[in-house]
């Protein structure tokens, strides 16, 4: 729909297997627990996405590369000319520690805070290596400046119109890759 009209290309990748859904299944994070990365970065690892991306950016130019949030990011290539810049519509690994501020079930807690150390770290590195972030609220640019001292951020409220908004029933399990002639 409005995606074609401000895409110059749109391409559909459909998630992992076994990636939809909001829990996930008990297997995979436990799958998870030996991986440095967090559950939903783990989860949303896509070879599919990372061979679309490489391929754009080996036949195309482009100003940058927008990346929502960062449990895309593994999914860009390590090493890129093209800037990366960081959608951060909040700040994950404080709003899993608010969370567990309130979790009593020692298990999950456990987990909890296991998934908090790597998300955090996680969070920090995908800030550092974008170089460029996008926050939702000033307060936000500011814990992360000051978390990750040297990287640029800007304040771009996150909005929607509430008159013309219907959500979904369900995810459709597909990630958008749009690139725009849209100015930077």
């Amino acid at each position: 729909g409005e995606l074609g009209e401000i895409c110059k290309s749109l391409g559909l990748i459909p998630l992992p297997s076994g990636s939809s859904g909001v829990s996930g299944s008990y297997g995979q994070r436990l799958r998870s627990l030996a991986s440095p990365m967090p559950y939903g970065a783990w989860r949303h690892r896509s070879k599919a996405m990372r061979s679309a991306i490489k391929e754009l950016l080996r036949r195309e130019q482009f100003d940058g590369i927008l990346c929502d949030d960062i449990y895309n990011v593994q999914n860009l290539p390590a090493a890129t000319r093209v800037p990366v810049i960081l959608n951060k519509h909040d700040i994950t690994h404080v709003i899993l520690k608010r969370y567990l501020a309130y979790e009593k079930n020692p298990l999950k807690a456990g987990y909890g805070w296991l998934e908090y150390a790597k998300l955090r770290r996680w969070e920090l590195k995908a800030c550092v290596r974008s170089g460029f972030v996008l926050a939702c609220s000033e307060h936000d640019a500011s814990l992360l400046r000051a978390l990750c001292p040297g990287v640029r951020f800007s304040e771009v409220p996150n909005v929607i119109d509430v008159d013309s908004y219907a959500p979904a029933d369900e995810d459709d399990g597909v990630i958008v890759a749009c690139t725009a002639n849209v100015p930077v």
